[in-house]
């Protein structure tokens, strides 16, 4: 239903006809997109439990701050969290950062970019603890395929890669058995929704314990 959403976002913003693709557009399409997709009371669910990571910009000695929300007043709260932590500068609405409880930040991500490190669990969670690191690097299908960053890709090529990320985060559980599964038959045909041609469904992931992840367990984007 999420894929759904955002192809049906994507063309009704013209995305795959317009000349600069996401350019500009990107950020209204992922706020209209978590509008639709997160219940109303979001941020009371992932208080405490999710961290989103945040560039926060200033004059300073240490101009560049990666700062992590963890609690949340609302759900526009919540959703103005995300977009700040997926802000690129003028990529995503025109403007060079976005402003986020006065300060004015840019992709959480920055930082783990222009250093090759990734941060520190202690930094979320106050604690050292074990972690489930994806990095699209290591995904050798992925990267056969030379896509360029920031490329508007067409529809089919959307779904392929959803479909590629799905396989490299699961690849090593592919050898479970089918029971051992989330099932979904009680759900009702409405309920369960549409999947897109090439998708399969996800398991959740508490399903996977050998992933390091327990249920309500603190989560870092």
């Amino acid at each position: 239903a999420a894929m759904n959403a955002a192809l049906r976002l994507a063309d009704e913003a013209g995305v795959f006809t317009r000349s600069g693709g996401l350019a500009g557009v990107w950020g209204k399409l992922i706020e209209r997109w978590l509008h639709e997709m997160l219940p109303d009371d979001c941020h009371t669910t992932c208080s405490g439990k999710v961290g989103i990571s945040v560039t926060a910009l200033a004059l300073a000695f240490n101009p560049i701050q990666r700062k992590v929300i963890n609690t949340f007043s609302s759900k526009e709260d919540l959703i103005d969290a995300c977009l700040t932590s997926v802000h690129i500068p003028y990529f995503l609405d025109g403007n060079f950062s976005r402003t986020y409880r006065g300060e004015a930040c840019v992709d959480g991500s920055l930082l783990f970019c222009l250093l090759n490190t990734p941060w520190r669990a202690s930094e979320e969670f106050g604690e050292k603890q074990s972690a489930w690191l994806l990095h699209h690097a290591k995904d050798e299908k992925l990267m056969q395929r030379k896509w360029g960053f920031l490329e508007t890709l067409d529809k089919d090529s959307l779904v392929e890669m959803f479909s590629m990320g799905h396989d490299h985060g699961m690849g090593h559980d592919r050898t479970r058995s089918p029971s051992s599964l989330h099932s979904r038959e009680s759900e009702s045909e409405s309920e369960k929704g549409s999947l897109l041609p090439g998708m399969q469904e996800f398991p959740d992931i508490q399903d996977f314990p050998e992933l390091g992840y327990q249920s309500g367990a603190p989560v870092a984007i």
